[in-house]
């Protein structure tokens, strides 16, 4: 969708709030996880913002999106891993919010997922849904030995990526 607007004698009314909400309801029951948006003008921001609509964690420079676009925000549409701040044993992805062996090899993590799976499969219980650079490091470790460590675009049969990576089964 290139452009949402409510004509301004109508605006105030909760239209747009109406119709956000259908779409994104609508997006949801088609199996999209995640919808990301450009603020246009600047000024949409609160009300995108009120509608559930988040900024991407990392400066904008981090992502596909140069630094002079507007400000983009996005929402997930499901049920997510949440991030943890605390690495249990097991099975573990860890993203770090750059290249691969530039800066990352004596850093820890900027984030950090602990995997659950459903019984007798590798799908995860929840999958991951987090906004990243198909450039970032990405590693598959399970009690402490790592499975696959490189940048995010290598895992390709394993991960959808774009702006955001999405992980539901390994």
């Amino acid at each position: 969708m290139e452009i949402a607007e409510v004509k301004p004698t109508h605006r105030k009314k909760g239209i747009g709030k109406i119709l956000t909400s259908h779409l994104l309801k609508f997006l949801a029951e088609k199996g999209i996880c995640v919808v990301d948006l450009q603020c246009s003008p600047d000024s949409s921001e609160p009300i995108w913002k009120l509608l559930g609509f988040v900024e991407f964690p990392d400066p904008p420079e981090h992502y596909k999106f140069s630094s002079e676009d507007n400000k983009k925000l996005y929402s997930i549409l499901t049920d997510h891993l949440p991030t943890s701040s605390v690495q249990r044993t097991g099975e573990v992805i860890e993203l770090w919010n750059n290249e691969p062996y530039k800066t990352t090899n004596n850093i820890p993590p900027a984030y950090v997922w602990n995997l659950e799976f459903k019984d007798g499969t590798r799908k995860l219980t929840t999958p991951i849904i987090h906004p990243a650079h198909y450039k970032w490091r990405l590693r598959w470790s399970l009690n402490g030995k790592t499975i696959r460590d490189d940048k995010i675009k290598r895992f390709k049969t394993e991960i959808d990526f774009g702006t955001f990576i999405i992980i539901d089964e390994l």
